[in-house]
């Protein structure tokens, strides 16, 4: 029986590290999140037993499943802005390219305003 509890410990322990660890990379009130699964898996309250019953170890393992899940969104966003941005890039070299060209081949008009209005 004793060893039977530590196992379940030692996957609630495993469960609150990855929920620690994924609502660092997330940004989340690790607390906030661990709380809500039970108040007794909160070190900072000082409560030195740990629930290890069934029901805590599925809403570990859910919250643990949802915040990988938030993580994966998260990442798609950042990957399609990226791509976004990128593809913006592209549409607007046109538009770079003639502004460039314009302004290196018309230097004294550049010269004149920046003499008319950058030297008062």
């Amino acid at each position: 029986m004793f060893f039977l509890q530590s196992d379940r410990l030692h996957k609630v322990l495993d469960f609150v590290s990855t929920v620690h660890e994924l609502c660092a990379v997330l940004g989340m009130d690790f607390f906030g999140t661990i709380t809500e699964v039970h108040p007794t898996l909160d070190d900072s309250i000082g409560v030195q037993s740990k629930s290890i019953s069934d029901d805590t170890l599925s809403k570990l393992a859910q919250t643990v499943e949802a915040l990988e899940e938030d993580k994966k969104m998260r990442l798609q966003k950042v990957k399609f802005i990226h791509a976004l941005q990128s593809y913006n890039f592209v549409l607007l070299l046109p538009f770079i390219w003639e502004c460039s060209f314009f302004c290196f081949s018309h230097l004294d008009v550049i010269d004149q305003f920046i003499s008319m209005f950058g030297s008062e």
